[in-house]
């Protein structure tokens, strides 16, 4: 290790690092939807970002309302249901066993967007089956 790479330790140690995220819209329904990734599994911090631009951007542009985005959301799940499964419900609540291809991963990034914005906005309160969920580690 050299000595940049010490200084940087130095500076992370005790900052907690985002280790997973996941989405959940009325995930114990069929027509529900829940995504979540580890770092282990993909860029966490690449998907993280997109994630903000999205809700930035979503929340700079006047024109969408909380029920333009709940609708944009329900459509978006039934989308990726159909790319995911070919029906616009989760077979038996399904989540494992999705090959991740660039559209189907934009279609969640959008979907994680969605959820995320009307969390904050106060339409999806969040707990175990909705809303956006981080995880951390030291």
């Amino acid at each position: 290790m050299n000595r940049h790479d010490r200084r940087k330790a130095a500076k992370l140690k005790g900052k907690p690092t985002l280790i997973s995220i996941a989405a959940f819209y009325k995930a114990m329904a069929d027509d529900g939807f829940n995504f979540g990734v580890t770092k282990s599994e993909t860029d966490i911090n690449f998907l993280h970002t997109k994630i903000e631009e999205l809700q930035k951007h979503m929340d700079a542009d006047t024109e969408f309302t909380s029920d333009m985005v709940k609708d944009q959301l329900h459509e978006l799940i039934r989308d990726y249901n159909m790319k995911a499964f070919g029906t616009t419900v989760r077979p038996m609540g399904q989540t494992k066993g999705i090959e991740l291809t660039g559209e189907l991963m934009s279609t969640v990034l959008l979907i994680m967007a969605n959820i995320r914005y009307l969390e904050r906005h106060g339409v999806i309160v969040g707990d175990e089956w909705n809303g956006m969920h981080y995880g951390y580690a030291r």
